[in-house]
């Protein structure tokens, strides 16, 4: 049997994670943020993914926001493209049944 060879062509960054807006809660006790959740401080954007093995939290600005994300896509386009290479390649594989001994 000859191995077909595989191969993945990507082009674009990649970036693992997600991105996210939350509004915060101030150390003042008597802010009404506190009372009142539609008055939280600001609307931050945040990124959060794996580096190293570690999850992390970064704030970023919504220009970084839209950056992030658009990696992200990427990131997950690529990983939908592996994930079909390895399907094909498992459907390629000359498996045998077991207990009967028949190819399959």
């Amino acid at each position: 049997m000859i191995a077909k060879q595989s191969r993945i062509l990507f082009d674009g960054p990649i970036l693992n994670g997600w991105v996210y807006t939350s509004g915060n809660k101030c150390t003042d006790p008597k802010c009404r943020c506190h009372s009142d959740p539609s008055t939280r401080h600001g609307l931050y954007y945040r990124w959060t993914g794996r580096v190293n093995g570690k999850l992390m939290t970064r704030i970023i600005s919504k220009e970084a926001a839209q950056e992030f994300q658009r990696r992200i896509d990427n990131y997950k386009a690529l990983l939908k493209k592996i994930e079909e290479l390895i399907s094909e390649e498992v459907g390629a594989m000359p498996w045998k049944t077991i207990g009967t001994g028949d190819a399959g």
